[in-house]
């Protein structure tokens, strides 16, 4: 279901998003691994239950369909935030009302990461994927994500993943 869970004692949850093919994915799981946290992939949970698909004339997947999706994920990681276990949360959010839902719907602290890199490098680097989705979708996502100005952000563009990893942990509470 694109969840993995490590142990940890630290009671907060990140979230990790930007424009599809900026690294998301690879840099959440490394977070994840970093604090002994559960990575939850909102890909992930909308294609699993068809909440992914956008209807016709409408600018993206609804915010109904991210809440839903916000609502599974939650069933599924607030028994573990409550016992200490840091939560990675992996997506897009272009929809304000997905990023408000989740962070009114969890007692707990959050840090917000926006992944940033130029729309050209995006479509270049979804297109090196198993899954493309292709470049008007990149450029869609994009145009979606770069709206909406949140959390602290971080540029990937001629940063190796190490150092995005060490930029976002830098941020983060210290585990013993």
């Amino acid at each position: 279901m694109g969840i993995m869970c490590l142990d940890s004692r630290m009671s907060y949850f990140i979230i990790i998003r930007g424009p599809a093919g900026v690294g998301k994915s690879t840099i959440s799981k490394r977070v994840a691994e970093a604090v002994r946290g559960c990575y939850v992939s909102f890909d992930s949970i909308l294609d699993e239950h068809q909440l992914d698909v956008v209807p016709p004339g409408m600018d993206g997947i609804p915010a109904e369909n991210f809440i839903k999706g916000n609502v599974i994920a939650i069933q599924k990681t607030k028994k573990l935030l409550g016992k200490g276990t840091p939560i990675i949360f992996d997506g897009c959010f272009y929809r304000k009302a997905q990023y408000e839902h989740l962070l009114a719907s969890l007692p707990a602290k959050s840090f917000v990461f926006s992944l940033k890199a130029p729309v050209e490098e995006c479509i270049k680097r979804d297109a090196a994927r198993v899954r493309p989705i292709g470049e008007d979708s990149v450029r869609a996502v994009h145009s979606m994500v770069s709206e909406l100005e949140i959390g602290v952000p971080v540029e990937t563009v001629g940063k190796s993943e190490e150092q995005v990893l060490q930029k976002i942990l830098s941020y983060l509470p210290t585990v013993l």
